[in-house]
Parts: structure tokens; C-alpha cells; sequence
């Protein structure tokens, strides 16, 4: 799952003034860094988030649950969790914790 998320609007505008021809060669070097940053820790928290989504996957499967059976249990669409299975999609905590519950396993989270 080495799908990237899309950083959002903001981020997008910070890394095009970073490399606007207007700026100064020291600003546009301590933007590009603080972009650089920013696409790391989302790229984290894409990993963080897939493994979370591949093991919620395996449960289903183990268990012998359709995603029509996890969308009945959620509400959450057959497309969007099928996107989300495929590591698409940007999920919340909450996304997963009710995914987690329709297929009766518990997410844990341990902070090192």
C-alpha cells in the first residue's frame, strides 16, 4: 500500500510560494525543508493508517465477512470501503474504530 496521500489546498500553497521565483534563495531553502517535512509526516501517517487498514481487511476476511456485511453494520458505503481496503482515502480514527467494531475486533494504540 505505497499509495500517497494528496496533500491538502494549504499545503499545496505553501510549497508553490516556496518556489516562487520572487523569493529570496534563503526563504525558498527553508520553505522547500518545511515541505519536505510536511510530506514526510503524511507519508507516516499513510503507513501508520495502512497497516491499521490491512489488518481491519484480514479480520474481515478471517471472519468471513462481504463488505456488504461491514457497509450494513457502518453505513459507510460498499465504494468507500472498498477505496479505503484498497489504501485509498484518508480515514479517521473514528472511521476505523467503527469498521473495527462491525467486525468485531478492537483497535489498539500504544504510544512509545
Amino acid at each position: 500500500m505505497s499509495k500517497r496521500l494528496k496533500p491538502t489546498p494549504e499545503m499545496e500553497s505553501r510549497i508553490r510560494k516556496a518556489i516562487a521565483e520572487e523569493e529570496q534563495p534563503d526563504v525558498i531553502a527553508a520553505n522547500k525543508a518545511r515541505g519536505r517535512k510536511v510530506f514526510e509526516e503524511l507519508e507516516e501517517r499513510q503507513r501508520e493508517f495502512a497497516s491499521v487498514v490491512t489488518a481491519l481487511k484480514e479480520a474481515r476476511e478471517a471472519r468471513g465477512l462481504s463488505l456488504q456485511d461491514v457497509c450494513d453494520k457502518t453505513g459507510i458505503t460498499r465504494a468507500s470501503l472498498s477505496l479505503l481496503e484498497n489504501g485509498h482515502g484518508n480515514p479517521t480514527m473514528t472511521t476505523l474504530r467503527r469498521v473495527a467494531k462491525a467486525i468485531g475486533v478492537e483497535i489498539l494504540v500504544t504510544v512509545k
